[in-house]
């Protein structure tokens, strides 16, 4: 095993060997639950229909160019690409060695974890369109959330701390590249963003 190997599981087991309460295991549950692809791809849909003012088609209004869009793409690319290159790595899960929860489906390999890529990618969106506005709050209990979701998959035993760094790294490029890319679009039609 490598030094990066070995530090990656000693943190592993101490980022996974807090104490295991009832109401904790039940909160890192909602945490990473809130994680997962239909509730994250939900989450951008209603916060997109509530910041809709209805006096625009709602798929060409103000919310659907900065957020829905974006936030849609960046979600979708994130988890794509992360899917991907647990394929490709094929890192297996953590060993059996501190708590896991039981009620997780594990279906794919390790590295790197797709709720902290999705997480991040959507946090990095939440960042760019509220930074600078009376809503900035928003972008950042969006990376706090990330953040959360990011440790829970530890705390739950499914992942290395590396598979949620290197999510966390891939979601953040990711969203910045999705931004960028709708940003030179709405720039090249001539729209307000």
């Amino acid at each position: 095993m490598s030094d990066f190997q070995n530090l990656d599981l000693r943190l592993f087991e101490i980022l996974n060997g807090v104490p295991h309460p009832e109401w904790l295991n039940a909160f890192f549950w909602v945490v990473t639950s809130l994680g997962l692809g239909w509730a994250q791809a939900g989450g951008v849909v209603a916060i997109s229909l509530l910041w809709w003012r209805g006096r625009e088609r709602f798929f060409a209004s103000e919310a659907a160019r900065r957020l829905l869009w974006p936030g849609l793409w960046s979600f979708a690319l994130s988890g794509l690409l992360s899917q991907g290159l647990k394929r490709l790595i094929e890192r297996p899960r953590p060993p059996d060695l501190g708590a896991k929860a039981l009620d997780e489906y594990i279906h794919a390999y390790s590295f790197p974890s797709g709720h902290a890529t999705t997480s991040f990618a959507l946090a990095v969106v939440a960042i760019s369109i509220t930074h600078g506005t009376r809503r900035a709050w928003i972008g950042w209990v969006a990376v706090a959330l990330a953040l959360l979701v990011g440790y829970s998959r530890v705390y739950r035993g499914v992942h290395y701390p590396s598979d949620v760094l290197g999510g966390a790294l891939l979601g953040a490029l990711t969203g910045l590249c999705v931004l960028w890319f709708f940003r030179c679009r709405y720039q090249a039609s001539g729209s307000s963003e």
